[in-house]
C-alpha cells in the first residue's frame, strides 16, 4: 500500500487548507539568503551552502516560518531575479519521529489561447509531490517521496551521519534494494559513488560458522532481546499484539523493529469502522510504541550484531531475503509461546506476528504465525 500516493491524491485540492494549517502555527518568520535548514539533508550537501546567511526581507531567497518549538512549518523559496515572488512552498507537519511535507508550486496562468504565460500563488497552488522524513536523534535519517525523480532516481533514501555531517546516502526505488550509494566528504565533496546493482565480491563465512549456526544464534538472542525490551518498557495498559517489523525495500531484514500494540489505540481506530482502520491496527508504524526509545531492542550484544551482519551478507550474495523472513517468523512463533505473565497485560486475542513495512506479507504471515482458532476469532470479530 503506497501511503504517499494516497496522501498525494488526498492533498491535490488541499492547498488552501494546508497553507492555513501550517501558517497558523508560525510564531516568527526569518529570512535567508541561503537555506537555514532543509528537510532533505542531501540537498544541503549537494549544493554545499556553508553556514546559513540571513538576508533582509525584501531581498531574501528563502522565508522560514517557525512554530513555538522553533521548527520550520513553512518554507518559501523565492524566484531568482524576482524578489518576493514565491516559486515554491513547503508545508511541514510533525508527528513523533515523522515529518510530513507537501511541496507546492504556483498555479499556471493561461491566456485566451490556453497557453501558460505565468505562474502565481495568487491563483492557487499545485501539489508537486509529497514527502515523509524520519528523524532519529534530531537528525533526518530517511526521506521518502511519491515517485522516483532526481539523480540518481529514488523513491526513498537513507542518510548516515558522521560527526554531525552527512557521510553516506543510499537511494532506492519502492519495494527494491538500494541501487546507489554516495559517500560524501567535508563540504559536500563526493568521495565515492557505487552502483549497488553489481554483485558484491563474495567473502566466505569465518571458519566453523554456518548459516544454520548463525540462524540458531539469532533466533535465541533476538527473542531474548525482545523480551528484555518489553520488560524495560513497563507497559501497564492491555496489549493486543507484538509485531516484528522488517524492511521490504531491499535493506537487510535483520534486525527487525519491535512494535507494541496498545488495545486502547486499537479500539480508538476501530471506531472508524473502515477497511483502512482494520489495516492500521496491524501496521506497526501506526503504533505509538514503535521506532522509539521504548521499543529499541535491549540487551543487544556484539554476538547478535555480528551474527546478523554475517547472515545478511550471505543473503546479499544469494539475492534472497526469504531465509531472514522465515527466521523472523520463527522468532515470532517462539515469542507467541512465551509466558508473558508479570511482563505484559495481554488481551484474550493477543498475538505475536511478523510483518513487512508495507503490510504486503501480513495475511500470509498471520496464517503461518497465528493458531487457526485464534485467527478465525480475529476474522469473526472483523479485525482482519
Amino acid at each position: 500500500m503506497n501511503t504517499l500516493l494516497e496522501r498525494f491524491n488526498a492533498e491535490r485540492k488541499a492547498f488552501e487548507r494546508l497553507k492555513k494549517q501550517a501558517e497558523s502555527k508560525v510564531v516568527r518568520w526569518r529570512y535567508w539568503e541561503t537555506p537555514d535548514w532543509y528537510w532533505e539533508p542531501e540537498y544541503m550537501v549537494k549544493y554545499w551552502i556553508g553556514e546559513p546567511e540571513r538576508a533582509p526581507k525584501a531581498t531574501a531567497d528563502y522565508a522560514y516560518g517557525y512554530d513555538d518549538k522553533d521548527r520550520a512549518t513553512v518554507i518559501q523559496n523565492f524566484d531568482l531575479g524576482e524578489p518576493r515572488k514565491i516559486g515554491s512552498m513547503d508545508f511541514l507537519r510533525y508527528a513523533g519521529d515523522k515529518i510530513a511535507i507537501s511541496h507546492f508550486i504556483p498555479e499556471a496562468i493561461q491566456n485566451e489561447k490556453g497557453i501558460n504565460i505565468a505562474n502565481d500563488f495568487k491563483y492557487g497552488g499545485v501539489l508537486a509531490d509529497v514527502f515523509e522524513a524520519t528523524v532519529s536523534e534530531n537528525q533526518i535519517v530517511r526521506v521518502e517521496h511519491r515517485s522516483g525523480g532526481g539523480y540518481p532516481p529514488w523513491d526513498w533514501k537513507t542518510i548516515v551521519w558522521e560527526s554531525g555531517r552527512v557521510s553516506v546516502v543510499m537511494h532506492g526505488m519502492r519495494g527494491r534494494k538500494a541501487h546507489s550509494q554516495i559517500t560524501y566528504g567535508e563540504k559536500g565533496k563526493v568521495l565515492e559513488e557505487l552502483d549497488l546493482t553489481k554483485p558484491p565480491k563474495r567473502k566466505p563465512l569465518p571458519k566453523g560458522i554456518t548459516m544454520q549456526s548463525l540462524a540458531k544464534q539469532i533466533r535465541e538472542r533476538l527473542a531474548r532481546a525482545v523480551v528484555a525490551t518489553v520488560k524495560k518498557a513497563k507497559i501497564k495498559e492491555p496489549v493486543y499484539c507484538l509485531a516484528l517489523n522488517y524492511d521490504c525495500e531491499g535493506n537487510p531484514l535483520l534486525l527487525p523493529e519491535l512494535g507494541i500494540g496498545l488495545d486502547s489505540e486499537r479500539q480508538a481506530r476501530l471506531k472508524a469502522r473502515s477497511r483502512e482502520a482494520r489495516l492500521a491496527i496491524w501496521a506497526p508504524e501506526e503504533f505509538s510504541l514503535f521506532a522509539n526509545d521504548r521499543t529499541a531492542l535491549q540487551c543487544r550484544d556484539r554476538e547478535l550484531d555480528r551474527a546478523c551482519d554475517l547472515f545478511n551478507r550471505e543473503l546479499e550474495y544469494k539475492a534472497s531475503d526469504e531465509p531472514a523472513r522465515k527466521l523472523i517468523l520463527q522468532v515470532a512463533a517462539d515469542l507467541a509461546k512465551a509466558d508473558w505473565t508479570g511482563i505484559l497485560n495481554t488481551t484474550d486475542d493477543f498475538i505475536v506476528y511478523a510483518v513487512d513495512t508495507y503490510g504486503n506479507d501480513l495475511h500470509k504471515n498471520l496464517k503461518l504465525n497465528v493458531p487457526p482458532k485464534l485467527l478465525a476469532k480475529l476474522k469473526a470479530a472483523k479485525l482482519l
